[in-house]
């Protein structure tokens, strides 16, 4: 095998990083240096070669000490790691006072199929495949007059969904999904669940392993599960360090088998890569897509250059994109009935407002009836067909869960003009994907709430 720097541009799914390192000589300034390694002496390491400039030489000996740490001194390593913040190594003379100092100088990307012949095994994995997701945030207590109950969750499953979205700040959901995956097992079904973790926002400069661990361990009791099929992980605020190292701590549950996958939800552009870079597998990334909001097309070319499925919510724009509201004079903020029709509304209104949205209503309505379909079915429709997401993430309704069940599991094509004139519809939306939101003191950021799992 032989490392070189390789040039960038290649495809990345086979790529890993390492540090190029300089090992220079000390004195600890109490023994004299016996051996044949004179104070500041050094020699490079550059992927898997020691480099030593002309005139410098080192006993084998002390080599012998020194190369068995050099390869994870190469890699990006947890936070506390020993290996991380041990960066002196003795000469393995007991007389001699000599000390080795590990520098990390920059970082090189190379490339599996550049540096060995041995193939990368493609991935076997079909945990995934579905093309609907059936979000449950509309089931959580206090969200509406509705009880949230088992009901809706079983229907899904008879007609086809196996697969539900939940969070541990969406109150009661887990638990609920745990009672129904419980009842499911028992009759040798299964369902899987992505649940997130979504520390709050007052607590994100304090987090540590420990706290993590906690929330993580109250989500399996509460799914009743040994493993988390999903956690998609949520930071409020990327101006607060430590998101990084959550992602690490997310990847030590994972290696002792708390968490079977890490997702994120809502990360922009270049905080996936920061996520990417620093080595933690990802799976999913979950984001707001719509016919109209496609803030997700950089983030979407991103996921797929690496290999991550992208789930797509807000398809509907929190029930807008429905019959009902077909024809309907515009609300108002103040009285709609709930956070996520508010959040959507802003969008609606950025989006060239209440007139244009019910022109393109009557559009997509127009669009239905030829294909005997509602709104919403070609609202998702459109979503899947032109791969704006690899799977889109529908709200489970609490009252007419059977009637929505039904429609999503009898979606029908569109034709290529339609899937052209709808994607013309996209407006530009300021920033990445979720920089709106992300903006505290904005009106979307506004009607956040951002310390809930304390209490969820």
């Amino acid at each position: 095998m032989t490392c070189t720097n390789l040039p960038k541009g290649e495809d990345s799914l086979d790529k890993f990083t390492l540090f190029d390192l300089k090992v220079t000589v000390e004195s600890d300034g109490i023994r004299p240096m016996y051996c044949n390694h004179p104070e500041g002496s050094y020699f490079i390491v550059s992927g898997e070669n020691l480099i030593f400039p002309e005139k410098n030489s080192f006993p084998m000996y002390c080599l012998a000490a020194i190369l068995p740490l050099l390869p994870a001194k190469q890699r990006q390593l947890q936070k506390h790691d020993w290996m991380n913040t041990d960066h002196l190594i003795a000469c393995p003379d007991p007389n001699c006072g000599g000390l080795f100092k590990i520098t990390r100088e920059k970082r090189r990307d190379f490339f599996h199929h550049q540096v060995t012949k041995q193939e990368l095994s493609k991935p076997t994995s079909n945990y995934f495949n579905e093309k609907i997701i059936r979000g449950c945030w509309q089931l959580s207590l206090g969200h509406s007059q509705y009880a949230a109950n088992e009901e809706a969750i079983l229907n899904a499953c008879e007609l086809g969904f196996n697969t539900f979205d939940c969070a541990d700040i969406y109150t009661g959901v887990e638990s609920l999904l745990g009672q129904v995956r419980q009842k499911l097992s028992a009759q040798g079904k299964n369902i899987k669940v992505h649940t997130k973790f979504v520390p709050d926002l007052n607590t994100l400069a304090q987090i540590n392993f420990l706290k993590v661990e906690e929330i993580v361990d109250r989500s399996l009791k509460r799914l009743k599960a040994s493993s988390i099929d999903l956690l998609q992980f949520h930071w409020w605020d990327f101006s607060i360090a430590g998101f990084l190292d959550c992602l690490d701590y997310l990847n030590e549950l994972k290696k002792i088998g708390k968490i079977k996958r890490i997702g994120l939800t809502n990360f922009d552009t270049s905080h996936l890569e920061q996520a990417l870079e620093r080595g933690v597998p990802i799976y999913s990334l979950q984001s707001q897509v719509s016919l109209f909001d496609r803030r997700s097309d950089r983030l979407r070319t991103v996921c797929k250059k690496y290999g991550i499925k992208l789930f797509g919510y807000g398809g509907l724009l929190g029930g807008f994109l429905s019959n009902k509201w077909l024809g309907v004079k515009e609300p108002d903020l103040l009285r709609l009935g709930n956070r996520s029709l508010v959040k959507y509304k802003l969008i609606i209104d950025d989006c060239g407002g209440w007139s244009l949205f019910q022109k393109r209503l009557a559009r997509l309505n127009e669009i239905a009836m030829k294909h005997s379909m509602q709104i919403s079915q070609v609202a998702i429709s459109a979503l899947i067909q032109a791969g704006l997401a690899d799977a889109v993430i529908v709200g489970l309704s609490p009252c007419n869960f059977a009637k929505q069940n039904k429609q999503l599991a009898q979606l029908k094509p569109l034709s290529e003009s339609e899937l052209n004139e709808l994607a013309s519809w996209s407006c530009q939306l300021r920033g990445d994907a979720y920089a709106l939101e992300r903006q505290i003191n904005s009106k979307h950021g506004k009607i956040m709430r951002y310390n809930l799992n304390v209490d969820s």
